[in-house]
């Protein structure tokens, strides 16, 4: 996970570099995963605006239940 991480920071500072619009589209669980989105957006002197999804444990549990394909459905 943490290579995959750095992976998609590394290539955020490069498409932002080159005038593209960057979203990082991932589960960020955990706070250092977060701080360090807010971070690679602030080094680079962009605006930053994180959304972050909560829901109570028994909706997250029911839609896992009901997946039919991967974690990503």
């Amino acid at each position: 996970t943490e290579t995959v991480y750095r992976r998609m920071f590394k290539d955020a500072r490069r498409a932002s570099r080159a005038g593209r619009t960057v979203i990082l589209d991932a589960t960020f669980l955990d706070r250092k995963s977060r701080q360090a989105a807010r971070a690679t957006a602030e080094r680079l002197g962009i605006a930053f605006h994180g959304i972050w999804l909560i829901a109570d444990a028994a909706i997250l549990r029911e839609r896992i239940a009901n997946r039919a394909g991967g974690p990503s459905d």
